[in-house]
């Protein structure tokens, strides 16, 4: 049986500073359906191991190849370059996948959760091919509304610039070191309603030309692809009318889609104190079907 351990790594893409590197499970002789992974951390922290571990686990037993990538990573590297990133990476599966570790490129989902959720979304309209599925985790739909740009405390004391800016420096980064406080540089910029601006290198009150094409919102027609939005009800950091709100525009165009929402969990339910939870569980099991319907 594959085991979430039984992974490959590649490079799937060279800059100046850094080299990309992509994680393959669940690969063997058979040709088989894949799982596209993009990992959270609000722009700026996380790499390519911050996949839930039964979340992976799930996949892998239904018989999917999951890939999962690194992105360079904001403030030293700008959103719509992290999505250029995400973009060679996808087109690195398609055309290396089916010799490297046999995955089918006609039979690709895609799915990420919190900034990788938005990402997963993003892709429905981004990605060349697009993908035939999405699962979105407590994804971002638009980054320019109040939720984001409003001061919000996130459950911790203030914190100072010079604290944020003592995290994080000019160089490129992709996977940054376990003992890294660049968590203090997002709490700062949440704080102080200043996220996106960092993000983005962009103010989202005046630059519309920019911030449109990075909102999934904005950007359903009908050829979006079938899309399963997992939300937690209690979720502070993006709140739940977010998922809501894209649920109501993939109708609107017409598209196949299902809401999950998680009663009373908070944003990260795929860690330690959620992960077993019969909601959280069901949310899985819901998420692995809809997937398996339309690649499987």
């Amino acid at each position: 049986m594959t085991t979430t351990s039984d992974k490959r790594t590649f490079v799937y893409k060279k800059t100046d500073q850094i080299d990309l590197r992509i994680d393959v499970y669940g690969a063997d002789e058979e040709t088989k359906p894949g799982v596209f992974y993009i990992h959270g951390g609000g722009f700026l922290l996380g790499s390519r191991t911050m996949i839930g571990q039964e979340y992976l686990k799930s996949l892998l037993d239904t018989g999917f190849v999951v890939t999962s990538i690194d992105y360079r990573l904001a403030p030293e590297t700008k959103v719509p370059v992290q999505v250029e990133d995400l973009c060679d990476a996808w087109k690195w599966v398609i055309s290396e996948g089916p010799r490297l570790f046999n995955i089918d490129p006609d039979r690709l989902a895609v799915s990420g959760s919190s900034a990788g959720g938005h990402y997963s979304l993003v892709a429905g309209y981004r990605f060349d091919p697009r993908p035939k599925a999405i699962a979105a985790l407590c994804a971002c739909t638009d980054i320019d509304g109040p939720w984001c740009t409003l001061p919000y405390d996130c459950g911790v004391g203030p914190v100072s610039k010079e604290e944020a800016l003592a995290t994080v420096g000019t160089d490129e980064i992709a996977c940054p070191p376990d003992d890294s406080d660049r968590v203090l540089f997002y709490y700062h910029t949440r704080q102080n309603g200043t996220w996106m601006n960092e993000m983005v290198g962009h103010d989202p009150k005046t630059a519309h030309d920019i911030y449109d094409p990075l909102c999934p919102i904005r950007n359903v027609d009908e050829n979006f692809p079938p899309t399963i939005l997992i939300h937690g009800g209690a979720d502070e950091a993006v709140p739940v009318k977010q998922a809501k709100d894209m649920a109501k525009e993939l109708a609107k165009a017409g598209v196949e889609h299902e809401l999950f929402i998680i009663p009373s969990a908070p944003h990260a339910f795929e860690t330690e104190d959620w992960v077993m939870n019969p909601d959280v569980i069901e949310s899985r099991r819901r998420t692995v079907e809809f997937l398996k319907k339309r690649i499987g």
